[in-house]
Protein backbone atom coordinates (compact mmCIF):
# COMPACT_ATOMS: atom_id res chain seq x y z
CA UNK A 1 0.00 0.00 0.00
CA UNK A 2 1.59 3.48 -0.80
CA UNK A 3 2.18 6.13 2.09
CA UNK A 4 2.69 9.89 1.35
CA UNK A 5 4.25 12.65 3.25
CA UNK A 6 1.66 14.94 2.82
CA UNK A 7 4.07 17.65 3.93
CA UNK A 8 6.98 16.77 1.58
CA UNK A 9 4.88 16.04 -1.46
CA UNK A 10 4.35 18.48 -4.38
CA UNK A 11 0.97 17.80 -5.44
CA UNK A 12 0.13 18.59 -8.99
CA UNK A 13 -2.76 18.55 -11.63
CA UNK A 14 -2.44 15.09 -12.90
CA UNK A 15 -1.85 14.69 -16.90
CA UNK A 16 -1.52 12.30 -19.24
CA UNK A 17 1.69 10.88 -20.26
CA UNK A 18 0.99 7.69 -22.32
CA UNK A 19 0.49 9.89 -26.06
CA UNK A 20 1.52 6.96 -27.78
CA UNK A 21 2.19 3.02 -27.93
CA UNK A 22 5.16 3.88 -27.44
CA UNK A 23 4.80 4.87 -23.86
CA UNK A 24 3.07 1.77 -22.93
CA UNK A 25 6.14 -0.37 -22.39
CA UNK A 26 7.82 2.37 -20.20
CA UNK A 27 4.62 2.47 -18.54
CA UNK A 28 5.52 -1.23 -16.89
CA UNK A 29 8.22 0.29 -15.56
CA UNK A 30 7.22 2.40 -13.48
CA UNK A 31 6.31 3.93 -9.66
CA UNK A 32 2.52 4.09 -10.80
CA UNK A 33 2.54 0.39 -12.32
CA UNK A 34 4.31 -0.98 -9.39
CA UNK A 35 1.49 0.54 -6.69
CA UNK A 36 -1.35 -0.18 -9.19
CA UNK A 37 -0.53 -4.08 -9.72
CA UNK A 38 0.80 -4.13 -5.42
CA UNK A 39 -3.27 -3.06 -5.11
CA UNK A 40 -5.01 -4.96 -7.53
CA UNK A 41 -3.46 -8.23 -6.10
CA UNK A 42 -4.34 -6.89 -2.63
CA UNK A 43 -8.10 -7.07 -3.49
CA UNK A 44 -7.70 -10.21 -5.19
CA UNK A 45 -6.37 -11.65 -2.36
CA UNK A 46 -8.76 -9.76 0.30
CA UNK A 47 -11.68 -11.78 -0.95
CA UNK A 48 -10.54 -15.08 -1.24
CA UNK A 49 -12.86 -17.29 0.60
CA UNK A 50 -15.56 -14.26 1.08
CA UNK A 51 -18.66 -14.14 0.28
CA UNK A 52 -20.86 -11.19 -0.92
CA UNK A 53 -23.29 -12.21 1.89
CA UNK A 54 -21.00 -12.60 4.72
CA UNK A 55 -21.00 -10.42 7.64
CA UNK A 56 -17.56 -8.21 7.14
CA UNK A 57 -16.35 -5.63 9.42
CA UNK A 58 -15.83 -2.60 7.26
CA UNK A 59 -12.86 -0.48 8.03
CA UNK A 60 -13.88 3.53 8.76
CA UNK A 61 -11.74 4.81 5.52
CA UNK A 62 -14.08 2.19 3.01
CA UNK A 63 -17.31 3.14 4.67
CA UNK A 64 -16.42 6.65 4.48
CA UNK A 65 -16.35 5.68 0.63
CA UNK A 66 -19.59 4.12 0.61
CA UNK A 67 -21.11 6.90 2.27
CA UNK A 68 -19.69 9.24 -1.09
CA UNK A 69 -21.14 6.78 -3.31
CA UNK A 70 -24.38 6.79 -1.91
CA UNK A 71 -24.38 10.68 -2.37
CA UNK A 72 -23.28 9.36 -5.66
CA UNK A 73 -26.26 7.78 -6.36
CA UNK A 74 -28.53 9.68 -5.45
CA UNK A 75 -28.05 11.97 -8.15
CA UNK A 76 -29.43 9.70 -10.24
CA UNK A 77 -32.86 10.08 -8.97
CA UNK A 78 -33.70 13.77 -10.70
CA UNK A 79 -31.49 12.46 -13.44
CA UNK A 80 -33.47 9.35 -15.76
CA UNK A 81 -31.84 7.71 -18.40
CA UNK A 82 -32.74 9.92 -21.95
CA UNK A 83 -32.46 8.99 -25.71
CA UNK A 84 -28.96 7.30 -26.31
CA UNK A 85 -26.43 9.33 -28.88
CA UNK A 86 -24.81 6.75 -30.55
CA UNK A 87 -21.96 9.61 -30.98
CA UNK A 88 -22.15 11.85 -27.29
CA UNK A 89 -23.59 9.10 -25.31
CA UNK A 90 -26.15 9.42 -22.57
CA UNK A 91 -27.59 13.65 -21.98
CA UNK A 92 -28.50 12.12 -18.68
CA UNK A 93 -25.19 10.79 -18.02
CA UNK A 94 -22.76 13.89 -19.54
CA UNK A 95 -25.45 15.70 -16.38
CA UNK A 96 -24.52 13.39 -13.75
CA UNK A 97 -21.02 13.41 -14.99
CA UNK A 98 -21.01 17.48 -14.83
CA UNK A 99 -22.17 17.11 -11.01
CA UNK A 100 -19.51 14.88 -9.97
CA UNK A 101 -16.95 17.77 -11.32
CA UNK A 102 -18.53 20.68 -10.09
CA UNK A 103 -18.78 19.13 -6.41
CA UNK A 104 -15.57 16.50 -6.52
CA UNK A 105 -13.56 19.00 -4.36
CA UNK A 106 -16.67 19.38 -1.50
CA UNK A 107 -17.32 15.73 -1.55
CA UNK A 108 -13.61 14.89 -1.00
CA UNK A 109 -13.34 17.84 1.51
CA UNK A 110 -16.27 15.92 3.35
CA UNK A 111 -14.18 12.74 3.21
CA UNK A 112 -10.64 14.15 4.04
CA UNK A 113 -8.92 15.17 7.27
CA UNK A 114 -7.82 18.72 6.75
CA UNK A 115 -4.38 17.57 6.78
CA UNK A 116 -4.99 15.80 3.76
CA UNK A 117 -6.65 18.57 1.78
CA UNK A 118 -3.04 19.09 -0.90
CA UNK A 119 -3.46 16.28 -2.11
CA UNK A 120 -7.14 16.97 -3.63
CA UNK A 121 -5.76 18.67 -6.66
CA UNK A 122 -5.15 14.75 -7.72
CA UNK A 123 -7.76 12.99 -5.79
CA UNK A 124 -10.99 15.14 -7.82
CA UNK A 125 -9.02 14.45 -11.05
CA UNK A 126 -8.87 10.53 -10.42
CA UNK A 127 -12.42 10.40 -8.84
CA UNK A 128 -14.00 12.17 -11.94
CA UNK A 129 -12.03 9.85 -14.35
CA UNK A 130 -12.98 6.72 -12.51
CA UNK A 131 -16.72 7.46 -14.35
CA UNK A 132 -15.38 7.52 -17.01
CA UNK A 133 -16.00 10.14 -19.86
CA UNK A 134 -18.86 12.11 -20.25
CA UNK A 135 -18.78 12.65 -23.87
CA UNK A 136 -19.33 8.60 -24.47
CA UNK A 137 -20.81 5.37 -22.81
CA UNK A 138 -18.07 2.86 -22.26
CA UNK A 139 -19.17 -0.14 -20.39
CA UNK A 140 -15.69 -0.92 -19.03
CA UNK A 141 -12.74 -2.58 -20.95
CA UNK A 142 -11.46 -5.78 -19.76
CA UNK A 143 -14.96 -6.81 -18.01
CA UNK A 144 -14.23 -10.00 -19.12
CA UNK A 145 -11.06 -10.78 -17.44
CA UNK A 146 -12.61 -11.08 -13.92
CA UNK A 147 -12.26 -14.41 -12.03
CA UNK A 148 -14.49 -17.80 -12.69
CA UNK A 149 -14.33 -21.06 -12.45
CA UNK A 150 -15.38 -23.87 -14.91
CA UNK A 151 -19.29 -23.62 -13.60
CA UNK A 152 -19.56 -19.90 -15.09
CA UNK A 153 -20.51 -21.19 -18.83
CA UNK A 154 -24.15 -22.53 -16.72
CA UNK A 155 -26.27 -19.88 -16.62
CA UNK A 156 -28.37 -22.11 -13.55
CA UNK A 157 -25.16 -22.21 -11.22
CA UNK A 158 -24.62 -18.82 -11.79
CA UNK A 159 -27.69 -17.37 -10.98
CA UNK A 160 -27.90 -19.32 -7.87
CA UNK A 161 -24.75 -18.10 -6.36
CA UNK A 162 -24.89 -14.40 -7.79
CA UNK A 163 -25.73 -13.13 -4.62
CA UNK A 164 -23.11 -14.93 -2.96
CA UNK A 165 -19.24 -14.59 -4.91
CA UNK A 166 -18.34 -11.73 -7.04
CA UNK A 167 -17.11 -14.57 -9.38
CA UNK A 168 -20.49 -15.50 -10.58
CA UNK A 169 -21.73 -12.00 -10.06
CA UNK A 170 -18.84 -10.49 -12.74
CA UNK A 171 -20.40 -13.51 -14.79
CA UNK A 172 -24.09 -12.86 -13.95
CA UNK A 173 -23.41 -8.89 -15.52
CA UNK A 174 -21.52 -10.95 -18.70
CA UNK A 175 -24.76 -12.74 -19.74
CA UNK A 176 -27.10 -9.57 -19.12
CA UNK A 177 -25.37 -7.50 -21.59
CA UNK A 178 -23.88 -10.09 -24.29
CA UNK A 179 -26.30 -12.69 -26.75
CA UNK A 180 -25.14 -16.04 -27.77
CA UNK A 181 -23.47 -18.80 -26.53
CA UNK A 182 -21.09 -18.37 -23.62
CA UNK A 183 -18.08 -20.04 -25.69
CA UNK A 184 -18.65 -17.51 -28.73
CA UNK A 185 -18.65 -13.79 -26.90
CA UNK A 186 -16.23 -14.80 -24.30
CA UNK A 187 -14.17 -17.43 -26.01
CA UNK A 188 -10.69 -16.37 -23.48
CA UNK A 189 -12.80 -17.20 -20.35
CA UNK A 190 -14.46 -20.34 -22.15
CA UNK A 191 -11.16 -21.79 -22.78
CA UNK A 192 -9.55 -21.29 -19.38
CA UNK A 193 -11.96 -24.09 -18.19
CA UNK A 194 -9.03 -26.29 -19.14
CA UNK A 195 -7.61 -25.40 -15.73
CA UNK A 196 -8.44 -27.04 -12.98
CA UNK A 197 -7.39 -25.50 -9.90
CA UNK A 198 -8.47 -22.17 -8.73
CA UNK A 199 -4.95 -21.38 -7.70
CA UNK A 200 -3.75 -21.74 -11.19
CA UNK A 201 -6.35 -19.95 -13.09
CA UNK A 202 -6.26 -17.08 -10.48
CA UNK A 203 -2.99 -16.49 -11.28
CA UNK A 204 -3.63 -16.80 -14.99
CA UNK A 205 -6.12 -14.53 -14.83
CA UNK A 206 -4.21 -11.62 -13.31
CA UNK A 207 -1.57 -12.57 -16.08
CA UNK A 208 -4.22 -11.57 -18.36
CA UNK A 209 -5.63 -8.34 -17.39
CA UNK A 210 -2.05 -7.24 -17.55
CA UNK A 211 -1.38 -7.98 -20.76
CA UNK A 212 -4.95 -7.08 -22.20
CA UNK A 213 -6.05 -4.09 -19.92
CA UNK A 214 -2.86 -2.26 -18.24
CA UNK A 215 -0.76 -3.02 -21.39
CA UNK A 216 -2.85 -1.72 -23.59
CA UNK A 217 -2.90 1.90 -24.90
CA UNK A 218 -6.63 1.83 -25.98
CA UNK A 219 -6.87 1.51 -21.84
CA UNK A 220 -4.27 3.69 -20.73
CA UNK A 221 -3.61 6.55 -22.96
CA UNK A 222 -6.46 8.04 -20.54
CA UNK A 223 -4.81 7.98 -17.74
CA UNK A 224 -3.54 11.10 -15.80
CA UNK A 225 -0.75 10.65 -13.19
CA UNK A 226 0.66 13.20 -10.73
CA UNK A 227 2.30 12.53 -7.45
CA UNK A 228 -0.04 9.77 -5.96
CA UNK A 229 0.40 8.11 -9.04
CA UNK A 230 3.23 8.39 -10.68
CA UNK A 231 4.85 8.00 -13.67
CA UNK A 232 8.76 8.37 -12.19
CA UNK A 233 10.51 4.95 -13.15
CA UNK A 234 11.19 2.61 -10.29
CA UNK A 235 14.24 2.92 -8.06
CA UNK A 236 15.05 -0.87 -8.74
CA UNK A 237 14.80 -0.80 -12.32
CA UNK A 238 18.08 0.17 -14.35
CA UNK A 239 17.98 2.98 -17.63
CA UNK A 240 18.88 -0.05 -19.68
CA UNK A 241 16.02 -2.31 -18.45
CA UNK A 242 13.86 -1.52 -21.12
CA UNK A 243 12.64 1.85 -19.21
CA UNK A 244 12.12 5.17 -21.74
CA UNK A 245 11.79 8.90 -20.88
CA UNK A 246 9.47 11.57 -22.06
CA UNK A 247 13.07 12.89 -23.85
CA UNK A 248 13.92 10.37 -25.44
CA UNK A 249 13.73 10.38 -29.26
CA UNK A 250 11.66 8.01 -29.82
CA UNK A 251 8.50 8.99 -27.58
CA UNK A 252 8.16 12.22 -28.33
CA UNK A 253 4.85 13.21 -30.33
Amino acid sequence: MIHVNVEETAFVEPDVRITSIFRVHPFTFTEGYRYLTAFIRELNEAVVGVRISDDVPIPAPSNSLLLLLDVLKSWLDGLPPENLDEEGGDPAFRKWHSLLSENSNSLLEDLLRPELYPAIIELSAYLIDSFGRPEEIDYGVGNQVNLVPESYADRAIVEKYTKDYLVFDAVNYIFQIKKGEFHEHSRELWNITAIHTWDRMNKGLLRMYEAEVLQKFSVVKRFRFGALFSFERRDDVPQEGGYATDEDSDLND
